[in-house]
């Protein structure tokens, strides 16, 4: 058994236990990059290489696919981080872990793996922080429940013992287009540290590992079926019968609810 846990295998196996069976169990693999990632990945990597100290970085030539928006983005992140990072001390860029998990609920040898995007100190405290290439920016709520921030910061600790801990931040690279030319905003959420935050990702780090070990293998069908990595392997009819099926088991559900005179 795979017993190398991230975020993402988390975020897969909450979204359909079928298709983290597909990519982890069986370990298939997955098709090439869209446009779409392979420019989060290329904007990752400019302003990697913009924290480290390269603030010269080259645009793409214009023949790649998504050139205009990626030199777009690099343009806007440059000008923003010029101007509000001047206070913030980068301490790595890509920090990589892998802290072991260790719980009487769950089998030894699971360990919990990530790559944080920016490690950085600010007024003496320290803060991990994510970029988002992004069309639309993520809400204050979605992002305080969020468990890539709350599970980075649980290492935090074992990465710089010793050190105050402010929390995390998003840089969002916020892709538009007027008049058919490419643009992007830039703008930053700060997350201060919660302790109550902390112990709910521990354990929701925790029921995966059990999931996993129940050897869940539940197909969720919903829109994410649409780019689903395994949409051809697994079959699922979105705009068809599965739909139809789903919507029918809520309509029961919540005629259950009205019969037992339950809030909806």
């Amino acid at each position: 058994m795979n017993k190398k846990l991230s975020v993402s295998r988390i975020n897969l196996l909450n979204k359909c236990s079928q298709a983290h069976y597909y990519a982890y169990t069986l370990g298939l693999e997955k098709p090439g990059e869209t446009n779409a990632q392979a420019l989060g990945t290329a904007v990752h990597k400019a302003i990697e290489e913009f924290y480290n100290g390269v603030h010269n970085m080259p645009h793409m030539d214009t023949g790649a696919a998504y050139a205009n928006e990626y030199n777009a983005c690099v343009d806007a992140f440059g000008t923003f981080s010029l101007l509000r990072d001047k206070g913030l001390s980068i301490l790595a860029t890509e920090q990589e872990f892998s802290v072991p998990l260790e719980d009487e609920r769950i089998s030894e040898g699971w360990e919990f793996r990530g790559i944080i995007d920016v490690v950085a100190e600010l007024d003496g405290q320290l803060w991990v922080g994510d970029h988002k290439t992004t069309r639309r920016k993520w809400s204050i709520e979605k992002l305080s429940l969020s468990l890539q921030h709350k599970g980075y910061e649980l290492v935090m600790p074992e990465l710089y013992p010793g050190k105050n801990y402010g929390g995390s931040f998003y840089n969002f690279i916020q892709i538009g287009t007027s008049k058919s030319v490419p643009y992007a905003n830039v703008s930053r959420e700060w997350l201060p540290r919660n302790e109550a935050g902390l112990a709910t990702a521990f354990e929701e780090i925790i029921s995966a590992v059990q999931r996993i070990e129940a050897g869940e293998k539940f197909r969720n069908v919903g829109d994410h079926c649409t780019w689903c990595d395994f949409k051809d392997l697994c079959g699922a009819d979105y705009f068809g019968a599965d739909t139809q099926a789903l919507i029918d088991l809520n309509f029961r559900k919540k005629d259950q609810k009205i019969e037992e005179g339950d809030e909806l």
